[in-house]
């Protein structure tokens, strides 16, 4: 949870429609290659069009001058960079509070003894299974959750913060009470989701086959607090309910600068504009972005999620229905309605739930 002195100036960040977050997506390039992945494209055209250290050194040089506070580096997969450090120890000097997204497998003791010198303010590791059977499956990579696992016994002795998440697929499903028990034993934090988003950024991957239809048996607590985060769902601007609401951005690795990583039909050039130029321009379009006409009086629509990004990759188009979006606000409608009591409305448990 922020602290107050991080939630003023996140909010005055807002008012200078300025950014109080940056996401710097270095590279589509990965060791992995994820049956469900929405970025990895590794042919030879892509290896020749990473942007060079200059370039994302001049964006953070930006940053800075507009006070940005936050930076995240993704990819790909940041290690798998030729330049990150160079990039990533930059970043560190310029006084940025630094978060790493990675799938860990590259976290060896030599990358973890340099981090321990610059230490993140956390790193989100991605886990795709319980066992190297399962990585095998899901990401072609034999020995991954023993490396894996061993690099995070190796940032737990360095004292380096981090948590653990898991995308569920079919092909994983079975590992998730696993690595639930795992996490649990070594007292790591673990969360997951089976949200599947459509490839982007001329990725390819067949997600249909893998994908996990909604659908509960039980009560789901997780989906009660997911309901109750999207409850406030301001259906004609549809932008406006996210914590990243005019404050953060993404920079992709073709240096085009976007809101949301599944939103790629609104994104302006940092190319041939100003960072901050581009990015006000692009949330003067965003802005004028609304929520699908069939959403307005659906019943669903508080345990709903019609994010735009998330349309847009199922649909073609942020502003049209998603059929997958439309299922899973059904079942979380069903989830909330098996604990209702008589007479109690639906508002009514998922505050009860989530205080």
């Amino acid at each position: 949870m922020e602290n107050l002195f991080i939630q003023d100036f996140r909010n005055k960040q807002i008012k200078r429609n300025l950014p109080f977050q940056v996401t710097l997506e270095l590279t589509p390039l990965c060791n992995f290659k994820c049956k469900m992945c929405y970025i990895r494209n590794d042919n030879l055209e892509t290896q020749s069009r990473i942007l060079p250290v200059s370039y994302w050194m001049n964006i953070l040089d930006d940053c800075k001058k507009i006070g940005v506070l936050y930076v995240t580096f993704t990819g790909g997969e940041v290690f798998f960079h030729p330049h990150f450090k160079e990039i990533y120890e930059y970043a560190y000097k310029c006084g940025f509070i630094i978060t790493i997204i990675t799938n860990g497998y590259l976290l060896s003791e030599i990358n973890i003894s340099w981090l321990k010198k610059m230490k993140p303010y956390y790193i989100k590791l991605t886990l795709y299974g319980a066992s190297d059977e399962t990585y095998k499956t899901v990401c072609k990579i034999s020995d991954g959750f023993t490396k894996v696992s061993k690099n995070i016994e190796l940032l737990k002795e360095a004292g380096i913060p981090f948590w653990t998440c898991m995308t569920a697929i079919r092909d994983n499903e079975k590992d998730i009470a696993l690595l639930e028990q795992w996490s649990k034993e070594k007292k790591i934090r673990f969360e997951h989701s089976n949200l599947i988003r459509m490839p982007v950024r001329g990725a390819k991957s067949d997600i249909f086959p893998v994908r996990i239809i909604p659908e509960y048996s039980d009560t789901n607590d997780d989906t009660i607090q997911h309901t109750c985060n999207l409850y406030d769902f301001v259906i004609d601007k549809p932008f406006s309910c996210y914590k990243a609401y005019r404050s953060s951005c993404i920079i992709t690795w073709q240096g085009d600068i976007i809101a949301c990583n599944f939103i790629n039909s609104i994104r302006e050039s940092t190319h041939n504009s100003a960072f901050i130029e581009s990015y006000q321009k692009l949330w003067k379009r965003l802005d004028k972005l609304q929520s699908p006409k069939k959403c307005h009086g659906c019943k669903y629509l508080q345990f709903c999620n019609p994010c735009p990004g998330t349309l847009e990759g199922e649909s073609g188009d942020p502003e049209k229905i998603s059929p997958y979006v439309c299922a899973i606000a059904r079942e979380n409608y069903r989830t909330v309605n098996l604990v209702r009591k008589p007479g109690e409305q639906p508002e009514q448990i998922i505050k009860k739930d989530c205080d």
